[in-house]
């Protein structure tokens, strides 16, 4: 199914799911945390070296309608050098859901347990520094 707005196509579903050109709004984006359909549990490590490693850009688009507009994120092919869980590969289709090419996409939703993790790194190097200062004081 494939969904135009303006002469340009939006929405499309395919077997492996939905994908959206342009801006999308929603009141909740629900994933499936459930530890019953997970295996292999492992606790993150050196979250702090690896966030401290990525790299946040501006840039502009070509593939979008306002190409002058400034984003902000991450470049994919830089993530995945350092964390490669957080990309995966997006398959662009034209209007007949023809295969034109395949680029890297950021799990952004993702980052968020590694930035948890990072910040209890840190606070555990926090804590040793206090008490140092208080141990000198």
């Amino acid at each position: 199914c494939i969904l135009y707005h303006n002469n340009s196509q939006r929405i499309t579903t395919t077997s492996s799911g939905i994908t959206v050109t342009g801006t999308g709004t929603a009141t909740d984006w629900i994933a499936t945390s459930d530890r019953k359909l997970k295996r292999n549990i492992e606790p993150l490590e050196d979250s702090l070296d690896k966030v401290l490693k990525l790299q946040g850009k501006s840039f502009t688009r070509i593939d979008v309608e306002d190409k002058t507009k400034k984003h902000i994120g991450l470049i994919a092919q830089e993530v995945e050098e350092i964390v490669p869980e957080l990309v995966s590969e997006a398959r662009l289709t034209d209007d007949d859901d023809k295969y034109v090419d395949t680029v890297k996409a950021v799990k952004y939703e993702k980052i968020t347990a590694l930035l948890i993790e990072a910040i209890k790194e840190q606070q555990i190097q926090i804590e040793e520094l206090k008490a140092k200062v208080n141990k000198n004081t």
